[in-house]
């Protein structure tokens, strides 16, 4: 976490340009910010997808760069320098790049859906969820973060925690070895006690592969 890093401006969508991930939402948002005068700089971080219907098209006025579809590791050189993180997708699971961006101090603003955003992203302390993806409320969000410093510094530190907590490869690893060892262990107690190999794991709601491994284990 840098607390003496300023906020630039510097918005990040990274996806599909479709309809789905609420792309066509973007210049909207990004003409209203420049009717307000304020600086926001446009990463669009992806490639347009074949559902996406007809061409969007951006004031020339505005400041955004394409970067089509590039790899991760050009994206995690990205991240750091971004401000904010806006995905407006429709539908989502816990999308990683939200994670990536969220470990690298950038505030996610989203589209309040079901899924793993619930569990990222609180309102005003890990960044924020829009109601019915209002383009307004959006507007109002990023010239609020753009113009107080301390809220951004504030959320940025926030974000970094949260996701290292969550998302730490270390102690996610510690937890599914230690699933294993239990499944392991408790497996030995039924061979030796009931001479029968694997009848517990005969679980319908047991992956077919978790379950294999643990019977060559067992």
């Amino acid at each position: 976490y840098n607390p003496e890093k300023k906020n630039n401006g510097n918005i990040i969508f990274i996806g599909r340009i479709t309809d789905g991930k609420g792309y066509p939402l973007l210049p909207v948002i990004a003409k209203k910010l420049l009717e307000q005068n304020i600086e926001a700089v446009w990463h669009i971080v992806g490639a347009p997808g074949s559902e996406m219907k007809g061409e969007i098209v951006w004031d020339n006025k505005i400041k955004v760069h394409f970067y089509k579809n590039v790899s991760n590791d050009t994206v995690l050189q990205l991240l750091p320098e971004m401000d904010i993180f806006i995905l407006p997708s429709l539908e989502e699971g816990t999308p990683v790049t939200m994670v990536e961006a969220m470990k690298a101090g950038a505030i996610p603003l989203v589209n309040n859906i079901n899924g793993g955003i619930q569990e990222l992203v609180q309102n005003g302390i890990t960044g924020f969820k829009i109601n019915n993806n209002a383009v307004d409320e959006y507007v109002k969000i990023i010239v609020d973060l753009i113009e107080n410093t301390v809220l951004t510094e504030q959320l940025r530190k926030n974000c970094i925690e949260m996701a290292n907590i969550l998302f730490d490869p270390y102690q996610n690893t510690k937890i599914i070895e230690d699933l294993f060892i239990r499944a392991y262990k408790s497996g030995e107690r039924d061979k030796i006690a009931e001479k029968i190999y694997g009848s517990r794991l005969d679980q319908p709601w047991l992956p077919n592969a978790f379950t294999k491994v643990i019977r060559r284990l067992i």
